[in-house]
């Protein structure tokens, strides 16, 4: 519903409560309970309008736009007030008429809304041209894989029972890189695993 049509709606039960006071007033042997109940209902849809009326945005100011078609002056529409000629209406309001670069206090305060009207709407721009913010990609479990990886080129990986250290035959080439290893993929799949069990245990909301 329009807030036109609210006012409407408004109007009338206003109306309408008016004229059962009048009812009451003239009619006191035919009142009985029933009238209190339908007082009581009005002034319920009566707040209720209220409350939908000033919660509802306020009707944009426009102006006529004129313009000239053929010689001849036409009324071409109503148009959002543009913020300078708000502005304008503002300073006028607040310390009455002046003559453009007097220097007056008017003057002054018309150039500082002129100056707040163009940083505005150059912040207006830059938000329409900022890009997009990027989305997050969850890594696969290969590229979890190749970033640890890349992490274990200083490390090595016996290939041997740690007993062979004790009677000294153990040598070099038992040693192995971890990145040449499975160990990394290892890793991977533990973290993947671990992060799929903590998103099923999560309570839902």
């Amino acid at each position: 519903m329009s807030a036109q049509a609210l006012r409407q709606c408004r109007d009338a039960l206003e109306t309408a409560k008016n004229g059962l006071a009048w009812y009451r007033d003239r009619c006191t042997d035919a009142v009985d309970g029933s009238d209190d109940e339908a007082s009581a209902e009005i002034d319920e849809a009566t707040a209720a309008a209220d409350a939908a009326l000033s919660a509802a945005p306020a009707p944009a100011e426009t102006v006529t736009l004129v313009g000239v078609k053929n010689g001849v002056e036409t009324v071409l529409g109503e148009v959002p007030m543009p913020p300078n000629m708000k502005a304008r209406e503002l300073v006028r309001e607040m310390f009455g008429a002046w003559e453009p670069d007097d220097g007056s206090d008017p003057d002054l305060a018309m150039a500082v809304c002129e100056q707040l009207i163009e940083w505005m709407g150059k912040q207006a721009n830059a938000s329409l041209a900022a890009p997009a913010p990027a989305q997050a990609v969850p890594l696969t479990e290969v590229q979890i894989a190749d970033v640890v990886r890349e992490h274990l080129t200083s490390t090595y990986v016996c290939t041997r029972v740690w007993e062979a250290w004790s009677v000294g035959t153990m040598t070099e080439d038992d040693f192995t890189p971890a990145s040449e290893t499975d160990m990394a993929d290892d890793i991977a799949g533990a973290l993947i695993s671990a992060a799929l069990t903590e998103t099923t245990n999560e309570p839902s909301s």
